[in-house]
């Protein structure tokens, strides 16, 4: 009987140790992704995406919910109306969804043969979607998980 005991007392305290770890723990929370399209007429992008000038995806670290450059994961590139292709994104005004640094759109060349191409801040309209969520499981639901499968432990033993 003092064997049985010393079990019970030995699985509580387990117990009562997981489940201050996983309470004790501070829910995790990720930067949420977003891509963010840049349309030429204004209207959200068509099906085709044949209005959407340039796409960029970012990580709002700050959880503004504002595209800003130090947030930049990949950027499409953009062609200006001579047809030269503009691979990086130098500046951004300040306009819906997005946190400015500039007057204007901002594009270079990182080849550096050509020189960059500015565009008024009306000339593109940013639509942006959530590609990730930032919510992240916390480690109070491994604490349940092991509450439960000891209460059934204790309940078998309890029965037989």
């Amino acid at each position: 009987m003092n064997h049985s005991l010393h079990r019970v007392r030995a699985t509580l305290a387990m117990l009562t140790a997981a489940a201050a770890l996983g309470l004790a723990a501070a829910p995790a929370q990720a930067a949420p992704i977003y891509l963010l399209d840049a349309t030429t007429n204004g209207a959200p992008p068509d099906p085709g995406l044949s209005n959407v000038a340039f796409s960029l995806t970012y990580e709002d670290s700050n959880m503004d919910m504002l595209f800003s450059l130090s947030e930049l994961l990949a950027f499409t590139g953009v062609y200006d109306s001579a047809g030269q292709y503009y691979d990086s994104l130098l500046g951004l005004p300040t306009v819906s969804g997005t946190l400015g640094n500039s007057p204007d759109w901002l594009f270079g060349d990182s080849g550096g043969m050509l020189a960059n191409y500015s565009a008024s801040a009306a000339s593109f309209t940013p639509f942006t979607t959530a590609l990730q969520s930032g919510a992240v499981p916390e480690p109070a639901g491994l604490a349940l998980v092991l509450a439960g499968l000891a209460a059934l432990r204790l309940s078998r033993r309890r029965r037989a």
